[in-house]
């Protein structure tokens, strides 16, 4: 059993000093200031001494008397005569060895009379050793610490808990009311209460242990591991604080997340229609268009202008084809081919006409 003993001084009374005894306990033959520590299945012992200032011929008795017992001329340790210790040892030491024990000297001469010096020995039990208190065990809270005292014990809630100790409630270090021992959870992380204490987690778009987070760039392919962009690849992310945004690119059309493109040539076009000239041809194409001036226009398709196919000095490679007995006329776009008085034909091609001469014979 696990103990502590310490003796607690009572009274001390002395005869005159001329003819007096100088009686003296001394106390334990450890150091007195630190108590022994019984341990369970070891004898350890805690031994009393008491110190007579006397010729050993002039004691008629020295006896040191305790709660269970009383030992008359306690052994000696030391040779008279004067001063001569006696002592008493108490092996394994239990709470029934509490009480009084109380050393006495008579003298043979008349003028000396018997003196004592009584000690208090305590035998305090560790109520926080549960292999030793047997019936006298704390009663802290599961989730308190015991401290043995002299005496007694303490109970104190462990970290995480508030309470008297005998009762101990967790703390919500989480709860927004919390005044004391509250969360140190970054302000991007989610707080979660657990009994005794708590944890932290970065929020969605943010890395880190809780109590330092750091925002991800989902856009960064380099960077992101497993929390990249969900965007479409022809959409453009955008990083933004905790989060990211998509946008499907010029000439797709959605969310960002899906992206199609838009036929910017289809007359129900609405928005992000196509540029074309009037006179232009447009063509669809994945995520754009194309324009074309139209035969008959030049230009880059957005703006036309008309050829003049019968001007041999500008028409370049897009000249008329009228025959050359016929007159070429210029239209918007295009142009015409009508044969000259004389001739017939469809303007590409004319034949001359030959009108039948009529001679007369005079016989």
């Amino acid at each position: 059993m696990a103990m502590f003993a310490i003796l607690v001084l009572m009274g001390l009374m002395f005869p005159p000093e001329v003819h007096g005894v100088d009686l003296e306990i001394t106390s334990f033959v450890s150091n007195p200031e630190s108590p022994v520590k019984d341990k369970e299945g070891t004898a350890e012992n805690v031994t009393l001494q008491c110190q007579v200032n006397l010729p050993s011929t002039n004691l008629t008795s020295v006896t040191i008397s305790y709660p269970n017992g009383v030992m008359t001329n306690a052994t000696t340790t030391t040779t008279p005569p004067s001063p001569a210790l006696y002592e008493i040892t108490l092996s394994d030491v239990h709470p029934s060895n509490t009480g009084n024990y109380t050393c006495t000297a008579s003298a043979s001469t008349g003028s000396v009379p018997t003196t004592s010096q009584t000690y208090q020995l305590n035998v305090d039990i560790d109520e926080c050793d549960s292999s030793t208190c047997g019936s006298n065990c704390d009663t802290c809270h599961t989730d308190a610490n015991c401290t043995n005292t002299i005496g007694s014990y303490t109970c104190a809630c462990n970290a995480g808990y508030n309470g008297d100790g005998v009762t101990c409630q967790d703390i919500d270090e989480c709860d927004p009311s919390c005044s004391t021992n509250c969360d140190t959870c970054h302000t991007n992380a989610t707080c979660t209460n657990t009994i005794g204490s708590y944890t932290c987690a970065c929020n969605a778009g943010y890395n880190g242990d809780g109590v330092t987070c750091q925002d991800i760039d989902e856009c960064d392919s380099s960077t992101c591991g497993s929390n990249c962009d969900t965007c479409h690849t022809d959409a453009t992310c955008t990083n933004t604080i905790g989060s990211y945004t998509c946008a499907c690119n010029a000439g797709y059309s959605g969310n960002g997340i899906t992206c199609q493109d838009i036929n910017e040539c289809d007359p129900s076009c609405s928005t992000n229609c196509d540029t074309c000239d009037t006179d232009a041809t447009c063509t669809n194409t994945i995520g754009s268009y194309t324009c074309a001036c139209n035969a008959g226009y030049s230009g880059n398709g957005v703006t036309c202008q008309d050829i003049d196919e019968c001007d041999s000095s500008t028409c370049g490679s897009n000249c008329d084809t009228c025959h050359t007995d016929a007159t070429c006329t210029n239209t918007m776009g295009s142009y015409t081919c009508a044969c000259n008085a004389g001739y017939s034909g469809n303007g590409v091609t004319c034949q001359g006409n030959h009108n039948p001469i009529t001679v007369s014979l005079n016989s």
